[in-house]
C-alpha cells in the first residue's frame, strides 16, 4: 500500500497482508480486515476475485455518492 492508505481500513488476500507484515500498509497506518469488501471514504478494497460482486456494488455506491456531492446526478 502507498501513503494513500494512511489511517484506512483495507481488505486484501491474507497472503498479501502476511507479506507486508512490517512494510507497506502497516507503515502507512492502514488496518487490515478479513472482509469481502470495505468502503472507507473514497477507497474500496476486497480480498479476491470471488469478492468482485461485492466490490462492484460498493464502487457503485461510491460513484453515486460522488455524483450526488457534485450535484450532477441524483443518488440511485
Amino acid at each position: 500500500m502507498d501513503r494513500g492508505s494512511s489511517s484506512r481500513r483495507v481488505s486484501c488476500a491474507p497472503q498479501v497482508d502476511e507479506l507486508s507484515h512490517d512494510t507497506g500498509r502497516r507503515n502507512a497506518g492502514g488496518t487490515w480486515e478479513d472482509r469481502e469488501v470495505i468502503l472507507d471514504r473514497n477507497w474500496v478494497s476486497s480480498r479476491r476475485p470471488k469478492d468482485l460482486p461485492a466490490f462492484n456494488r460498493e464502487m457503485m455506491v461510491l460513484f453515486s455518492e460522488e455524483r450526488t456531492k457534485a450535484g450532477k446526478y441524483a443518488a440511485v
